[in-house]
């Protein structure tokens, strides 16, 4: 009997979100959208009782050119497993939290992804320390990592700061 290959922790798994990618990031319509979104605002396509999409079938005829193409690198279902499933409930500043949790995660596990499919960096002490990061947040649905990464990524400075801007670390994309 063939094994089923196990679940590469960078993909995103559709089925273990909740629609934050159509809520989280912000939308312009000179980017594939056909309209302006806010970010923290969902897309009117975004079923509330579902947290799927009603368009995913017409979406590239409805103008929605750069859904389906998103990858959150596996951010969403980390987040999501730190949202109940009722959270346009929650206070405001928690979804927030959360969706700006998404964004950066999103950005942060791209760059981890990248790193360790190239051989001169994946065992780099910087991808090993952004790697302790996302899975520090996996532990403790906190997005702040403990005194002992952050001296491991204050080794690098340059590089650090560099990745942190691109990944937008330390505030609100």
């Amino acid at each position: 009997m063939p094994m089923t290959p196990p679940l590469d922790p960078f993909k995103a798994d559709c089925a273990r979100c909740q629609g934050l990618c159509c809520a989280a990031p912000g939308h312009r319509q000179d980017d594939g959208f056909p309209v302006d979104k806010p970010a923290d605002r969902a897309c009117r396509n975004l079923d509330p009782e579902t947290f799927r999409c009603r368009a995913f079938e017409t979406l590239e005829r409805e103008g929605f050119t750069t859904c389906r193409g998103y990858e959150c690198f596996g951010a969403g279902p980390q987040v999501a497993r730190w949202l109940p499933a009722a959270w346009p409930t929650l206070p405001e500043a928690e979804v927030v939290r959360r969706f700006d949790d998404f964004r950066r995660l999103s950005r942060l596990r791209c760059l981890v992804a990248h790193m360790a499919g190239r051989a001169e960096l994946a065992e780099h002490p910087l991808h090993l320390a952004l790697t302790d990061v996302v899975t520090e947040y996996d532990r403790t649905g906190r997005l702040a990592p403990a005194p002992s990464i952050n001296a491991r990524l204050a080794a690098y400075p340059d590089l650090t700061r560099e990745m942190i801007r691109a990944v937008g670390y330390g505030g609100r994309a």
